[in-house]
């Protein structure tokens, strides 16, 4: 395993911070049903001000296959790109507006729009509901959204469960012969292997996500299906084909249960020829971009930096 040499100054303070995030309350109760996922659904969106923001947000929908998918849009002053996002939440949990403040810092700083897209959760709605969904928001981004922003392109990307997801969409837009407008992707921490890669399988009582945690999370989300069943590549991007997808960022912490998951997916981007930039924070839990640990700016530095080392490949490929 790689670990980031410039990330080697954070490792005492990235440990305490596991250390106190480990004793804290459990931020995850269980929700071994519907009825527990529901309530803690309802305890709250986690929206920040609006006033705060680094731009202003736009509310948009884009049609999707069992009505409107809501959409949170950041636009800066002249876009270069339209960069579309899915949250995390284990793929029962979450929402578009919990990444709001890093989303508009990114539009700001790395001159693309960002779209997030809220995309249906289960067990309400199992697998495909969620892919589909995102598809679907993908492609209103190419069809509509680039037009209107006056741009051609767009990256895909999301932290944990819509890492998965992002990796998902930009399979499912090469099916359609629409590789070439997709300049790159980000992946944050993502699981992508639902069957449980070695190092989730083995997580016990570790933060936010352990293997008890993945197991239910991915039981809501694929009822029914065996270990095998779940390695379908339509379900796990580790398993899939994948030629003709874009460079890849991969960040991952030392201490996720996911990381497996990053360092197998970034292994097989490496051996199909396609550029997969791996970034390994140490002592690092999952979570640890969007919560706020020492390390949480440095991750979103390392994005938007791809997002512009992307965007400048793209215009000299123009030229």
């Amino acid at each position: 395993m790689r670990i980031d040499p410039k990330l080697e100054p954070y490792r005492a303070a990235m440990r305490a911070f596991r250390q106190a995030l480990a004793q804290a309350p459990s931020l995850i109760p269980p929700l071994e049903t519907a009825e527990d996922v529901a309530r803690f659904r309802a305890l709250g969106d986690p929206a920040f001000p609006e006033e705060a923001l680094a731009l202003p947000l736009e509310r948009r929908s884009a049609p999707g296959p069992s009505g409107e998918i809501p959409l949170r849009l950041f636009r800066p002053r002249a876009p270069r790109a339209l960069y579309v996002d899915f949250h995390g939440g284990g793929f029962c949990m979450g929402w578009a507006a919990q990444k709001d403040a890093q989303n508009a810092r990114i539009a700001q700083a790395a001159e693309v729009a960002v779209a997030s897209a809220d995309y249906r959760l289960a067990p309400e709605h199992p697998f495909p509901a969620g892919p589909d969904d995102c598809e679907s928001a993908a492609l209103f981004a190419l069809e509509k959204l680039c037009p209107e922003l006056g741009v051609d392109s767009i990256l895909l990307g999301g932290d944990s469960a819509g890492a998965s997801l992002a990796a998902l969409t930009a399979l499912r837009l090469r099916e359609r012969g629409l590789a070439s407008r997709v300049l790159g992707l980000v992946l944050v921490y993502g699981v992508f292997d639902l069957s449980m890669t070695p190092s989730t399988r083995q997580a016990v009582d570790t933060p936010l996500v352990d293997a008890r945690a993945a197991r239910m999370f991915n039981d809501h989300y694929l009822p029914g299906r065996s270990a095998e069943e779940r390695r379908d590549p339509a379900i796990s991007p580790l398993y899939a084909d994948l030629r003709g997808l874009p460079p890849a960022l991969f960040l991952v912490g030392e201490c996720d249960p996911l990381l497996d998951d990053t360092l197998f997916l970034q292994a097989r981007f490496e051996a199909a020829g396609i550029e997969a930039p791996l970034h390994v924070f140490p002592d690092s839990p999952h979570g640890f971009a969007s919560l706020p640990s020492p390390v949480g700016e440095v991750a979103e530095g390392l994005m938007r930096d791809f997002v512009r080392s992307r965007l400048a490949r793209q215009e000299v490929g123009r030229t």
